[in-house]
């Protein structure tokens, strides 16, 4: 049972899948780099297992399950089990996991690439939870991937559909943020992208390198717009930057607050 905080949309439901996969072979994709282990314990936010990924190494590793982007079992096709979908009304699992979660529930059983996975492998989207999205590849998976793979929600800069028609997220609850992470960082981002509505940018995500899109919505949290043939949908706690800011520094914290104020 896990206590309520920041760790219950981000790392607690990582963890709850990793326990499952105990025994079993598992590509990790980490903020800093990738692994290959074979998983013997999944205890106090850190997996630990064998090494794998090095030939003939075998030397135990341990990875903090805090900076795991995603994983993907080697051989298994089994589905996770996933928490249920909570919505938060305030601090970062409000402005960055709740919207993302959004819009992959919205897209479950859809072909989507999720930005990261490499040569923009396409899935379908099977499975969504408190931070946790769940897919299977539509072909052969990247090498060293098995046919599954599991993102942490935290962690995905945007997701793209393979489709021309487009999809604007659900209507989302209103809260009061107060201060917290949102007022500093996401919602100046989303006051700045509302300006830039039909135009072209190029956006810069913490995960998932870069890409250029024309803007058609701005809401709840999510930039979403068009590029040749598919449609995109960002989530603005990941991006780093636009090539189009030249005037954020100008804006002052009275209208940050009015933004931020749903």
């Amino acid at each position: 049972m896990f206590e309520k905080s920041i760790c219950d949309c981000c790392v607690c439901p990582m963890q709850f899948v990793l326990e499952q996969y105990k025994g079993e072979e598992v590509f990790i994709r980490t903020d800093l780099g990738s692994s290959l282990i074979q998983i013997t314990e999944v205890n106090n936010f850190i997996v630990s297992g064998i090494d794998t990924f090095s030939l003939g190494s075998n030397n135990p590793i341990q990875i903090s399950i805090c900076n795991i982007v995603f994983v993907s079992p080697s051989s298994a096709t089994k589905i996770p089990n996933v928490k249920p979908i909570q919505k938060n009304t305030k601090g970062e699992c409000f402005c960055c996991e709740d919207p993302i979660t959004n819009v992959a529930n919205a897209l479950e059983g859809k072909e989507v690439i999720i930005f990261g996975v490499p040569d923009d492998s396409s899935l379908i989207i099977e499975k969504v939870g408190e931070g946790i999205v769940a897919g299977t590849f539509v072909s052969s998976p990247p090498d060293l991937f098995g046919p599954t793979i599991i993102f942490s929600s935290c962690k995905i800069g945007g997701i793209e559909e393979m489709t021309t028609s487009t999809l604007f997220p659900t209507n989302y609850m209103s809260a009061s943020l107060k201060k917290t992470i949102c007022d500093c960082c996401v919602c100046p981002m989303q006051l700045v992208l509302e300006q830039y509505k039909r135009e072209e940018i190029r956006i810069n995500l913490v995960f998932g390198g870069e890409t250029t899109i024309q803007i058609t919505e701005v809401k709840n949290f999510i930039v979403t717009g068009n590029k040749p043939y598919f449609y995109l949908q960002y989530i603005q706690c990941n991006c780093t930057f636009n090539h189009k800011v030249t005037r954020c520094q100008t804006y002052t914290k009275k209208y940050e607050r009015k933004m931020c104020m749903l």
